[in-house]
C-alpha cells in the first residue's frame, strides 16, 4: 500500500500504483474469505499504514465512486476496504486490459525467412491497446527495408550494436526502464547469442520465448513458452521445461512470405520427383532409413536434395550407395527460383526429428503436398500442427512404416496429386496461419492472460 501511495502521489504512475494496491489487497484478503490483518508493531506505524491505504485508494475514485465513502471515512481500516474488495478487484482486472506494453527482442530484424513469422504480427497489433517496443540486437550489422518497416511499426525502436566492448548491463538497464508487461524473445538459444547474455536478468514483469526455440530454454528468467495444442509435448517431456507452456487455440504461428505465389504448372510424369525439403545437416538416421525404403519401392523415382556442396554430395552418395543414381542435387540461387521449382515435384518430405515450419509452409504455399513424421517432442510435432490446422491430417505419419506407405500410395495416385495442386494453397490461405489479423488478436489475448496472471 505504501508503494502504491508513492507511485501515485510522487511519480504519477497510475498503472504501477494500481499494481501494488492490488497486491496489497490480495495479501490482506485470501480469496475474499479469510481476512489476514498485518501485524503492526507501533502506533506510529499503524497510523502511517492506514494513511498509505487511504491515499492509495485515490487511484480508484474514477473507477468506483463508492470508494470516495471509504476515503472520507474517519475510521479508515482494512475492515472497511474488505467490503469493497471484490468490487475493486473486478474493476481492476476489467480495466487492466486497456493497455499492454510488449517488447520484442531479436538479432534478426532484417529480411530473412524467420522474420516472415513476426512481421505480420507487428503489422496487426492493436495500436490503441498495445505499445510495441523493438530491441534490435544488431549482431549481423544489417539494416534493410524490412528493418526500416519494423522501426516504423513500433512505438519505440531501439538498436544495440554489439561489439567486443559492449557493456551488457547498460543494455539491460535500457530495457528495464521501459517497464514492460511482456518481453518476447524471438531468437534460438545458444551460449554465444548476445540476446541471451542480455536476458540473463529478468527485465520485464513477464518474459516469454516464442518462435525461436523448438524446446525449452532451461533459463529460469523465462516465464512462458508459446505453443499450440497440437505441438504440446507429452506429460513425461513437459517436466523438463523450465517455462510454463501456454497454448494458442489453433496454431502458434502465422506466416506472410515475402515472395508472391508463382503459377502452378505441375503435371504428373512417368518418373516421380520427390523433394527432401530440408538441409543436409538435418538428415537423421531415421529419415535415411525411410528414404532408402522409399527408393527401394520406387525405382522410377528421383530424390532431390537442396545442396551443391561437394562434401555433401559425396556423403549422400556413400549413404545411398546402390540408389545413388536416383539422387539429384539442386542449387538454390534465390527464393524466387526455388518457389518456381515446386512445379516439377510430385511431393515433398519434411525433416525429422526436428520438423521444419518454413519448409512445410513453402511447400503448401506452392501447392506441393508434403509428408511429415511425428515424434514425442515439441520439435517433432511442428508438421502435425501446421497440417492439422489446414485440414490435411492424412499427410501426417506416426511411424517410419506409415511414412513409407503414405509416400508410396501418393506416388501411385496421380488423381490425388493433381487434387492437392488445386487445393493446398487455398487451404493454407483460409487458415488462421495466414489470417494475420485474427491470429494477432488471439496472441494479444494470450499476452493479456500473462499480464493478469503476473499481477495476481
Amino acid at each position: 500500500f505504501i508503494y502504491s501511495e508513492i507511485y501515485y502521489k510522487y511519480y504519477k504512475n497510475i498503472e504501477k500504483a494500481t499494481r501494488y494496491f492490488i497486491k496489497g489487497l490480495n495479501l490482506c484478503f485470501n480469496n475474499d474469505k479469510d481476512k489476514i490483518i498485518p501485524k503492526i508493531t507501533s502506533s506510529y506505524s499503524q497510523c502511517y499504514y492506514d494513511n498509505a491505504i487511504k491515499d492509495s485508494l485515490y487511484v480508484y475514485i474514477d473507477l468506483c465512486p463508492k470508494i470516495t465513502d471509504i476515503i472520507n471515512s474517519s475510521n479508515i481500516s482494512i475492515t472497511e476496504i474488505h467490503k469493497y474488495y471484490k468490487l475493486i478487484n473486478g474493476l481492476f482486472y476489467s480495466n487492466i486490459k486497456e493497455t499492454l506494453k510488449i517488447g520484442y527482442i531479436s538479432s534478426h530484424f532484417f529480411k530473412n525467412t524467420s522474420i516472415e513469422f513476426i512481421l505480420p504480427i507487428l503489422e496487426n497489433h492493436n495500436k490503441e491497446k498495445c505499445k510495441t517496443y523493438i530491441y534490435n540486437v544488431n549482431t549481423f550489422n544489417i539494416d534493410d527495408d524490412i528493418t526500416k518497416k519494423i522501426s516504423d511499426l513500433s512505438y519505440s525502436y531501439n538498436v544495440f550494436d554489439i561489439t567486443k566492448d559492449t557493456i551488457f548491463s547498460d543494455i539491460q538497464n535500457e530495457i528495464f526502464k521501459d517497464d514492460l508487461d511482456i518481453l518476447v524473445c524471438l531468437d534460438t538459444y545458444s551460449s554465444y547469442n548476445p540476446v541471451y547474455l542480455i536476458l540473463n536478468r529478468k527485465l520485464a514483469n513477464t518474459q516469454v520465448t516464442y518462435l525461436g526455440n523448438k524446446w525449452t530454454t532451461l533459463i529460469k528468467n523465462f516465464d512462458y513458452k508459446i505453443i499450440d495444442t497440437q505441438s504440446i509435448p507429452n506429460e513425461t517431456n513437459q517436466k523438463y521445461y523450465s517455462e510454463s507452456l501456454i497454448t494458442m487455440p489453433k496454431s502458434y504461428i502465422c506466416w506472410k512470405p515475402f515472395i508472391d505465389k508463382v503459377e502452378n504448372t505441375y503435371e504428373t510424369q512417368w518418373i516421380n520427383h520427390v523433394l527432401c525439403n530440408f538441409s543436409i545437416n538435418e538428415l537423421s538416421q531415421v529419415m535415411i532409413e525411410c528414404l532408402k525404403a522409399i527408393l527401394k519401392n520406387n525405382l522410377k523415382m528421383i530424390l532431390y536434395f537442396k545442396t551443391h556442396n561437394e562434401n555433401d554430395i559425396k556423403t549422400l552418395k556413400e549413404i545411398f550407395d546402390k540408389n545413388a543414381d536416383q539422387i539429384e542435387y539442386i542449387n538454390i540461387k534465390s527464393q524466387e527460383e526455388f518457389y518456381k521449382s515446386f512445379s516439377k515435384y510430385d511431393l515433398a518430405i519434411d525433416s525429422y526429428p526436428c520438423n521444419s515450419n518454413i519448409g512445410i509452409l513453402q511447400s503448401l504455399y506452392n501447392d506441393c503436398p508434403i509428408l511429415t513424421l511425428v515424434g514425442e517432442q515439441e520439435y517433432s510435432k511442428i508438421g502435425k500442427s501446421i497440417l492439422t490446422t489446414i485440414g490435411c491430417e492424412e499427410l501426417i505419419a506416426h511411424s517410419k512404416k506409415e511414412l513409407v506407405q503414405k509416400v508410396n500410395e501418393l506416388l501411385n495416385n496421380k488423381d490425388k496429386l493433381q487434387d492437392y495442386r488445386k487445393n493446398l494453397f487455398n487451404s493454407l490461405k483460409k487458415s488462421i496461419i495466414m489470417d494475420h489479423k485474427e491470429f494477432t488478436k488471439q496472441l494479444e489475448e494470450i499476452y493479456f492472460i500473462m499480464k493478469i496472471d503476473c499481477l495476481k
